[in-house]
């Protein structure tokens, strides 16, 4: 993943950045620091992210509630021969010195997974729902995973045109890496439209700093050809495909 100095130094128009890092500088309000200079941003916008991201820590919501109904940690038991334990009749009577069963924990892990979040929310869509569905299904999935032990990875992918790049951009913003715990905190940038939407231009505004109207276009983009290595599970997506085919 690139650092937002990396990123504004190279300018790349497929951006892996971790959601936090990018939070953390949005917050700072610098338009000495974007890729591309702009120094109108839509101030409206990033007031509402500040103070979204201010009260979710005394807002009550149902992240809680998801993982008392969904953490459920369950572990595959397998038996091996031992001199203590449970008795075994049958090799007990066999004169088997290793007449015992004894128990443990299957520590295997299932393959990684990369569950994806369109979160490609124009303007004319922060009165919509998407986000609330995607976000309450996907944050299930994200806690069953850490209750099997499973690698799981959380992206909120948006695709964009804007004028400075002839190719259209897409983001790949990581909410939660393997190695992360679930940060509620983070989340709630993309846990409504207009969270996302007002996430999506303080993006434009502070880390690109494009000069469009609007922050650009939001186009469909395909992440076939960029995520190749996990289980990618798209979910309700709209602007986001994956070989050709969107998410159910």
């Amino acid at each position: 993943m690139l650092s937002v100095d990396e990123y504004l130094r190279l300018k790349p128009t497929n951006i892996w950045m971790h959601a936090i890092d990018a939070v953390m500088h949005i917050l700072k309000g610098d338009l000495k620091r974007t890729a591309y200079g702009d120094q109108h941003p839509s101030w409206d916008c990033w007031k509402n992210f500040r103070t979204e991201m201010e009260e979710h820590g005394v807002k009550k919501d149902s992240f809680q509630d998801i993982i008392e109904e969904k953490y459920r940690p369950v572990y595959k038991v397998k038996s091996f021969d031992s001199e203590c334990g449970e008795l075994d009749v049958d090799r007990y009577l066999d004169r088997n010195s290793r007449c015992f069963n004894e128990y443990e924990r299957d520590m295997t892990h299932k393959p990684a997974v990369s569950l994806v979040i369109d979160a490609s929310i124009p303007a004319m869509e922060r009165g919509g729902t998407a986000m609330i569905n995607r976000h309450k299904i996907i944050y299930s999935i994200a806690v069953e995973c850490e209750a099997e032990r499973r690698p799981c990875r959380v992206i909120a992918v948006g695709g964009i045109r804007i004028s400075e790049v002839r190719q259209n951009m897409k983001m790949y913003l990581v909410v939660k890496d393997y190695d992360d715990p679930i940060f509620p905190g983070i989340w709630s940038a993309f846990k409504t439209n207009r969270a996302t939407n007002n996430f999506l231009n303080c993006f434009m505004d502070f880390v690109v700093g494009t000069h469009d109207s609007g922050n650009g276009t939001a186009v469909t983009v395909d992440i076939g050809e960029d995520m190749f290595s996990d289980s990618v599970q798209l979910i309700d997506t709209k602007r986001v495909i994956l070989n050709g085919k969107q998410g159910e």
